[in-house]
């Protein structure tokens, strides 16, 4: 079963397959033993809008970006309807085949595209 295979549908086990056997969690520990997960960053979209905490929160964006590499944007303004529709929309477009899809690749000096 391929990993694209696995996102068309929840899971609640993870397939053997992917399971390395004898090693040991990869989840930070407190002094005391309890583990405490890092949290993904959230990113106010309406910080980096509002003229008085503009600055200071595009500072932060940078600093998430080069650390993390990614965050969870809040008071963006997308419904869920049309993040449902997306979602939906790109499920339509790995159904399509692969020569189909790659006709959207990314070309040289492009910055948009498939792939």
């Amino acid at each position: 079963m391929t990993v694209q295979e696995l996102a068309k549908e929840p899971i609640s086990n993870i397939p053997l397959q992917y399971v390395q056997e004898n090693q040991e969690p990869a989840m930070p520990t407190d002094g005391d033993g309890t583990s405490s997960l890092p949290t993904v960053p959230v990113v106010d979209l309406n910080s980096l809008i509002v003229r008085e905490t503009k600055d200071s929160e595009l500072e932060r964006l940078h600093g998430v970006c080069k650390e993390w590499g990614m965050f969870q944007l809040v008071n963006h303004g997308v419904s869920i309807s049309l993040a449902e529709k997306l979602k939906s929309e790109v499920k339509n477009f790995y159904k399509i085949p692969l020569e189909e899809r790659m006709s959207y690749k990314i070309r040289p000096a492009e910055f948009e595209g498939y792939g």
